[in-house]
């Protein structure tokens, strides 16, 4: 059994810790409210801002990530070994093929 001075410490705290999370939750609500103020302020450039951003992401997509479309598993851990992935992923590669299409030979094309 508790003492009714514990009960009551723990019934405040629960009641602090009820009013914290209800101050956290409405700092997060007013910094939503100021953003998007911000935005509708800016209008009709909110589309540049958002178009560049696009931008900027694409081209760092494009130099940054790997090409892993149609290769092996095999192929992959090779190409993660090498010191700069990005440029093995996207080195040409010859493959020499019998009249079965089974694969014979992978060579590195200049």
């Amino acid at each position: 059994m508790t003492t009714p001075a514990i009960a009551l410490a723990v019934d405040e705290q629960k009641d602090m810790t009820h009013h914290q999370e209800k101050l956290h939750a409405g700092e997060i609500k007013a910094k939503v409210v100021k953003g998007s103020e911000n935005l509708a302020h800016i209008r009709w450039k909110v589309y540049i801002v958002f178009a560049v951003w696009c931008a900027i992401e694409a081209i760092l997509c494009y130099f940054i990530l790997v090409e892993t479309k149609g290769r092996t598993l095999e192929e992959l851990d090779e190409i993660f070994a090498t010191k700069n992935p990005r440029k093995a992923s996207t080195a040409k590669r010859l493959v020499l093929m019998d009249e079965d299409a089974n694969i014979v030979d992978v060579k590195e094309a200049n």
